[in-house]
């Protein structure tokens, strides 16, 4: 490991860069979902992250706060029990609109908040996500959804440890960077 000038690297990661329309029919789960998602509103930020650190492992209340609260962003959080089980933002840029970050803690819980910020979108808008190889589940979707484009090698750096993200639940990143994601 190389760590000249006080940076450790982080694994290698490949990453998926998605892009295309969601199919609302590769959402689809059980009628009898025990989810409940709400608008970020509705939730305490500071459990929120309180989550995205869970899965994340550093804490990032700044850039978490502005990211959602955007008035271009669409957030829901996902209950499961009375327990933050996931969250997703829809974010619109320039001309196309971007999933991510979308943090689960299983793959009906990030189905559910797929759907849900899909459904924010007219049939004719196209949507992308960059997803972790590792995480087959998002990657598979991708593919139903015919978004997959080819990703590329990613090494993230960081100062004076490296960290590693929990990419099991990790289904779209809001930045090419895990530093970000």
């Amino acid at each position: 490991m190389n760590t000249r000038y006080g940076f450790s690297p982080s694994n290698s990661y490949m990453t998926w860069y998605n892009y295309g329309r969601i199919d609302p029919r590769t959402c689809l789960i059980n009628k009898h979902e025990d989810l409940m998602l709400l608008p970020v509103e509705h939730v305490l930020l500071s459990d929120l992250i309180k989550y995205d650190t869970g899965v994340h492992h550093v804490p990032r209340p700044e850039y978490l706060y502005h990211w959602i609260t955007s008035e271009n962003s669409i957030t829901y959080v996902a209950f499961r029990d009375g327990t933050i089980c996931g969250y997703g933002v829809l974010r619109s840029q320039d001309c196309y609109n971007q999933i991510g970050p979308l943090y689960a803690d299983d793959n009906r819980v990030a189905l559910a908040l797929f759907r849900h910020l899909n459904s924010h979108l007219s049939e004719d808008q196209t949507v992308g996500f960059s997803c972790p190889v590792t995480n087959g589940f998002a990657t598979h979707f991708a593919t139903k959804n015919r978004m997959m484009k080819p990703g590329f090698p990613l090494v993230f750096m960081s100062k004076p440890t490296a960290f590693e993200p929990d990419l099991r639940r990790v289904y779209a990143m809001s930045s090419v960077s895990f530093g970000l994601c």
